[in-house]
């Protein structure tokens, strides 16, 4: 005899899969949080640096030309929240984003089902300030124009999210002195970890890296992160990830971007660890 389900049942039986499985995410997330909860810096010059945090790597690198050379931006109204519904989809920290909120400071809130993180620039002694969107089918481009007290000129950051999740900031026309500001570029996501316990996790950097020029891009690190060994890595590519096993970290990161491809082999490789600390005391190999 076949038991046959009614619409209601099946739709309650799909909300409580859907729950359990939310649930199993949010805690498998908050328990990455804690074994992951200090960054992991693999390398680092006077002119780049990359490291890894949770979900993100994040690699900065100066005197870079402009990522976004196509679009037009549109002109905001800054004292009023701004609702915008990308044009593609994406995740940010692992889930679905399907707004994002202009406040009139400029920061970009990220709202999924709930509220999920945030972007934000802090500037101080801040004149005036002017923003612009480019909401596009591939990416979406957020530029923020400051005025800054006893500082000439006008400087821009830009933040670009792409489809495949990948952040990215991008510095230009920044004056000198302004490293002396206290200022705070930063990516954050919150999370419910039990029903009275949140989490926050966030990636940020201060003023010694804002300079004219400087590109900022957090990648996301899917699965690359859970490989333990070179033989795992090497053979883990997928459609939409690929991961390269780095010596000087001894450890698996991800690889998706091709212009980083040479960067990340010659940043992670020995050799090149004891030649910089052989500069670092006047000496070559």
């Amino acid at each position: 005899m076949r038991y046959k389900f009614s619409c209601d049942q099946l739709l309650f039986v799909y909300l409580m899969v859907s729950l359990a499985f939310k649930i199993f995410n949010c805690q498998h997330a908050c328990d990455e949080m804690n074994l992951n909860r200090a960054n992991e810096l693999v390398f680092e010059r006077e002119s780049h640096e990359y490291s890894h945090y949770y979900y993100y790597s994040r690699l900065i690198r100066l005197n870079q030309p402009s990522p976004f050379v196509n679009g037009t931006f549109e002109k905001l109204v800054t004292d009023e929240l701004q609702r915008i519904t990308p044009k593609f989809s994406f995740k940010f920290y692992g889930s679905d984003v399907t707004r994002l909120v202009i406040t009139k400071y400029g920061s970009i809130e990220i709202y999924g089902e709930t509220f999920l993180g945030a972007i934000d620039h802090y500037v101080p002694d801040i004149i005036s300030s002017e923003c612009e969107i480019s909401n596009d089918k591939n990416v979406f481009a957020h530029r923020l124009s400051f005025q800054i007290s006893d500082l000439n000129g006008t400087f821009k950051v830009t933040t670009l999210i792409h489809s495949n999740g990948k952040i990215s900031f991008y510095y230009d026309n920044v004056p000198w002195g302004y490293e002396n500001y206290y200022s705070r570029s930063q990516i954050f996501g919150l999370f419910e970890c039990g029903e009275e316990d949140q989490r926050d996790v966030g990636i940020y950097f201060d003023a010694k890296w804002v300079k004219s020029g400087t590109l900022v891009e957090f990648e996301v690190s899917g699965d690359c992160a859970t490989h333990n060994s070179i033989e795992t890595c090497q053979s883990s590519a997928t459609s939409n990830t690929k991961c390269f096993w780095c010596e000087r970290a001894n450890r698996c990161i991800v690889d998706n971007n091709k212009d980083n491809h040479d960067f990340k082999v010659n940043g992670c490789q020995i050799g090149n660890m004891i030649t910089e600390r052989n500069e670092g005391n006047g000496q070559r190999e």
